[in-house]
């Protein structure tokens, strides 16, 4: 005896269980959730849920949407339904987070005669759209200036200090990227 499906939209993708949000102090979310449909539509939606695709459970709580990425996972069940696990990425921010490094970073400054200087980096992690580019000029305004290491030195008038950035960690994430970077001034 074959089964009968009752469906609330015919050949429809249906949400299962616990939608799960994650966010990282970057500013990127990621959520999680699994969709079921009727093995007889399963094509249908199997390319509806491609990488690039938007979730298809709304977008919230991502300001300009969540993309899906990886690959959804698919799992066809011996009942007359096929399972999709998907996983999609959006921002929450586009500020994310600036951490000021404890370790501090030595120069020799050398103008009037030789000065020990130090200075804390900064961590910056933000999330960009992948294909955008990674600007984080922008993010230099919360770099401090380097201090003298012994108290009885003084700075030269007019010093001027130049910022360095680091090499970026980029963690792609489909439409996304998680970038990272070091920046020092000196």
């Amino acid at each position: 005896m074959s089964a009968i499906i009752y469906e609330k939209t015919a050949n429809g993708l249906y949400p299962t269980g616990q939608r799960t949000v994650a966010t990282f102090p970057s500013g990127l979310l990621r959520v999680e959730q699994t969709f079921v449909c009727k093995t007889s539509a399963e094509a249908t939606h199997r390319a509806a849920l491609e990488v690039g695709e938007d979730f298809p459970n709304g977008s919230d709580p991502a300001f300009d949407g969540l993309k899906i990425f990886p690959e959804s996972q698919e799992i066809r069940r011996g009942d007359g339904f096929t399972e999709f696990r998907v996983t999609a990425y959006g921002r929450k921010n586009t500020a994310g987070t600036f951490s000021l490094l404890t370790d501090s970073f030595f120069i020799k400054f050398t103008l009037d005669g030789d000065r020990l200087m130090r200075t804390k980096p900064i961590l910056v992690k933000k999330v960009f759209i992948s294909s955008a580019g990674h600007d984080i000029e922008d993010d230099f305004s919360n770099l401090s200036n380097p201090t003298l290491y012994f108290a009885n030195q003084t700075l030269p008038s007019g010093t001027s200090f130049k910022d360095y950035p680091g090499t970026p960690e980029i963690q792609n994430y489909g439409y996304f990227s998680e970038v990272t970077v070091r920046i020092t001034r000196m």
